[in-house]
């Protein structure tokens, strides 16, 4: 057991995370609902906490070079540390609300 324990910890074996949404589409001052959800692996494991982000590929230039690059601008926690049991399916419904646009002055 022990061994399968090292293993999920690894990854192999281990817990798997999927989001789900609910709507694709979602303006800007609107809301982004869905919900985690964890499938056991086959080992009971502790899972330390539960966030969800949005981000965004954004173009960065830099002289004369370009590159994109992944920014975090909204992460919520869903939750605290809990025991996911082997083969359990444990899901966590989240509402994030996107930031709406600035209006010039």
């Amino acid at each position: 057991m022990a061994f399968k324990k090292l293993l999920a910890s690894l990854g192999a074996g281990g817990a798997s995370v999927e989001t789900v949404l609910n709507e694709v589409n979602v303006v800007p001052g609107g809301v982004v609902q869905g919900e985690v959800r964890i499938q056991g692996g086959s080992v009971d494991q502790q899972i330390e906490g539960l966030s969800v982000g949005l981000q965004a590929k954004v173009e960065v230039e830099n002289g004369d070079q370009e590159y994109k690059q992944d920014i975090e601008f909204i992460k919520s926690r869903l939750g605290g540390a809990f025991e996911l049991k082997a083969n359990a399916v444990h899901a966590v419904p989240f509402g994030l609300e996107i930031p709406g646009r600035r209006r010039s002055r």
